[in-house]
């Protein structure tokens, strides 16, 4: 894309796009195709019913992506320059996927919707 003098790069763009549609939305979709691991990453730890996607699978799919990407094709572990160490990152995920799967499993037993 050309503009003037300046280009504009596509995949920066399209990150731009997918970051606003799913801090707008909270649509997991958006939030799986954003490319910047970093904001990812940072924004699922973030994740504590401030911006919720819209239902749990939605949320379940956030936190397992931030986790796959913390793990690098060389066998070594995703971190960001404001999260140190990236373990206790990773436990704060998985912590976070535990409660859900919890709280999803006592609302199937209760026979409520989980919301």
């Amino acid at each position: 894309i050309q503009e003037g003098n300046d280009t504009v790069n596509m995949h920066v763009l399209l990150d731009a796009c997918y970051k606003g549609l799913w801090e707008q939305e909270a649509n997991a979709d958006y939030f799986c195709k954003i490319s910047d691991d970093a904001y990812v990453l940072e924004y699922a730890l973030k994740l504590n019913g401030k911006t919720m996607p819209s239902d749990m699978d939605g949320l379940r799919a956030a936190y397992t992506e931030a986790l796959k990407r913390m793990d690098q094709p060389d066998g070594s572990t995703f971190t960001t320059t404001t999260l140190e160490p990236t373990t206790d990152a990773a436990a704060t995920i998985r912590s976070q996927l535990v409660k859900l799967g919890s709280y999803v499993l006592m609302c199937r037993h209760f026979g409520i919707p989980a919301t």
